[in-house]
């Protein structure tokens, strides 16, 4: 193997939240040279799906091991590749597409490729320095770029969507001699030429892309992904400790939610001393199922033109960063008696936010750095999404079966835009509800997740899982939640990975579960005389 690849057998693999643990043939680190940019991680990732595919093995990529599912992980050959992180922006000559975002800066300032392996943190520091930010991110910043797209990783801007919908073309390996451009065909964004530098088939398919979009790692190897950035911007926090009766009036209000206007929420936000001239840019909600009084935590923010002079104090704890988020907190928690739980999640809570009028700062520092504590059995987290309208009907029913269950955990409540990827978990319209369950990971937990589904189901109220947390990834739940997407996500998979021992390379057991994977075809079939 070349000198930029090193190789560990036998590896012992954990993800940071301690839950999903595998013995793995061997780990490829693939880095790249600085003389030679990217060029040296693109030819490693080449060398590597060769040598995988000589063993009739599987590969799957990972990067931050932020999941709690085991989405990203096999027990055959696994690439980590966060030592690929190159950046650059792509040239004006190689721009075809227009803008997402209306912007004061030309697309050409905006549009950014970041390798595989680049991590959250180390995108925001960069692209700060350019004057320029992501236009929404999950909770934290450990997981790389690639594998929070890949799951469907979302924030909680209500005009934005999730992280991949601000993706405008994916660089994928599929073999040591194809790689491909992905972009969609109805809004691409590069030419050929841009292709060409890579030495990659430039491939314009709507069905492909959208496919592709979350598809954790089962597409080929990510090498890079192609993002378009906005302006610098300031997030202005308001967080309040109210009842959650009070915060649960603002869900009427985000049924009838129109892009197109500026002033949905005026009412609620008025109602609750809040400032009310717009929409808040991200609104969310924790709330505490074993209280009825001062038990949520309500947090907007707008979003404001960068200014220097208007930026509150740099955060130097984990309590005023947003960012930590609950794992962190319920993680911190030594494992302990189930007749406990009530008393330890009310006194959790007080810590979950910090009570905030105004605060400002940039994105970087607002959804910062996070503490992953590993408890003896780890932790654990499922989240839900469901659409808008059923929003109030599910947050009731799922905080009445966590008190019943003794559920050691919160609930995150966000507001998503919906996606146009195929298996974006994001996908109701006009706004999905996320509502995530963190808690400690032990048999209780799990049964109660269990419980969730089964209440929801017997209500009709129709629900996705979060691909990189915990869940019922089984065939049935995946036509209930995607009905004929699965069939044509299956399809797509098929046209961008012919050889079926592609797809079987670029399986694992998590797909198996969803059956969504295959083995390779037998040959022969003929008479044999």
């Amino acid at each position: 193997m070349s000198a930029n690849i090193v190789i560990t057998d036998n590896y012992r693999w954990s993800n940071e939240h301690n839950n999903v643990k595998k013995q793995v043939l061997r780990r490829y680190q693939i880095s790249n040279n600085t003389a030679t940019q990217w060029r040296d991680g693109l030819a490693g990732i080449q060398e590597m799906i060769a040598q995988v595919r000589s063993r009739s093995e599987r590969l799957r990529s990972y990067g931050g091991k932020w999941s709690l599912s085991d989405v990203a992980i096999c027990n055959d050959a696994v690439h980590d590749s966060k030592p690929l992180t190159y950046w650059g922006s792509v040239g004006q000559s190689s721009i075809v597409g227009k803008p997402l975002y209306e912007d004061p800066k030309p697309l050409a300032q905006r549009l950014f490729y970041f390798q595989s392996g680049a991590q959250i943190t180390q995108i925001n520091r960069a692209l700060e320095d350019r004057g320029n930010c992501l236009a929404t991110t999950g909770a934290s910043n450990g997981q790389t770029l690639a594998g929070a797209v890949s799951t469907g990783t979302h924030g909680s801007a209500l005009r934005i969507g999730a992280m991949q919908d601000y993706v405008r073309a994916l660089h994928i390996v599929t073999s040591a001699n194809e790689q491909c451009i992905l972009q969609p065909k109805s809004n691409p964004i590069v030419s050929q030429k841009f292709s060409d530098i890579f030495g990659a088939k430039l491939v314009n398919d709507d069905e492909l892309y959208l496919s592709a979009l979350v598809s954790f790692g089962s597409f080929g190897v990510i090498h890079g992904i192609i993002i378009e950035t906005v302006s610098l911007y300031m997030l202005e926090t308001y967080s309040s400790r109210v009842d959650y009766k009070q915060a649960e009036q603002v869900l009427p209000l985000l049924a009838a939610f129109d892009q197109n206007s500026s002033g949905n929420l005026t009412p609620f936000l008025q109602q609750m001393g809040l400032p009310a001239e717009e929409d808040p840019y991200h609104l969310d909600i924790i709330a505490n199922p074993y209280e009825l009084k001062n038990n949520a935590f309500l947090r907007v923010m707008y979003k404001r033109p960068f200014d220097k002079l208007k930026l509150s104090p740099e955060p130097d704890g984990s309590s005023t960063r947003v960012g930590d988020d609950i794992l962190s907190l319920i993680g911190s928690v030594a494992d302990s008696a189930e007749v406990l739980v009530p008393l330890i999640v009310n006194g959790l809570f007080g810590s979950a936010s910090e009570e905030q009028t105004g605060y400002t700062q940039t994105p970087r520092n607002i959804f910062g750095d996070s503490t992953i504590y590993k408890p003896k059995n780890g932790s654990a987290s499922s989240e839900l999404g469901v659409p808008i309208a059923r929003a109030g009907e599910a947050i009731n029913l799922v905080m009445s079966i966590a008190e019943k269950a003794n559920f050691a955990g919160l609930l995150g409540i966000r507001f998503v835009k919906n996606s146009a990827a195929t298996l974006a978990f994001t996908r109701f319209s006009p706004l999905t509800c996320t509502i995530e369950l963190p808690g400690l990971n032990s048999a209780n937990t799990q049964n109660f997740y269990r419980q969730v589904f089964q209440g929801m189901d017997a209500i009709g109220i129709p629900f996705t899982l979060h691909w990189g947390q915990e869940g019922d990834y089984s065939p049935a739940r995946l036509a209930s939640m995607y009905g004929t997407a699965v069939a044509r996500w299956v399809e797509a998979r098929k046209r961008m990975l012919p050889d079926p021992m592609q797809r079987y390379m670029f399986s694992n057991d998590f797909l198996k579960r969803c059956g969504i994977s295959e083995s390779a075809a037998l040959s022969g079939g003929t008479e044999i005389a």
